[in-house]
């Protein structure tokens, strides 16, 4: 029975580390989503105020995604092809 308690043990881990990676890809396409908009707001501010805000967003924007990316790094997560379409696809809000 050592086995099977083992065999389940490794399946919800896969599950989980799976579950993360989704999570963590997720997460990425988000942030780059968001990069996007700052900077589409950037380029159409007009008065210093809206500059100013729009430099804030997108310099938090692109920490939020270059921490992510480290995060990945740092999980030797491989992001696929096959994710970050089924993403687009699930989004549909911007092209990558």
């Amino acid at each position: 029975m050592e086995w099977l308690r083992r065999i389940f043990i490794k399946s919800k881990q896969t599950q989980q580390n799976s579950y993360e990676t989704s999570t963590l890809a997720h997460e990425v396409w988000e942030a780059h989503k968001d990069l996007k908009v700052a900077e589409l707001k950037l380029n159409e501010a007009v008065n210093p105020d809206q500059i100013d805000y729009a430099i804030y967003i997108t310099e938090a924007a692109e920490k939020r995604l270059n921490m992510l990316i480290r995060e990945a790094r740092e999980r030797q997560l491989i992001i696929s092809e096959l994710e970050v379409s089924r993403l687009k696809a699930k989004n549909n809000t911007f092209d990558m």
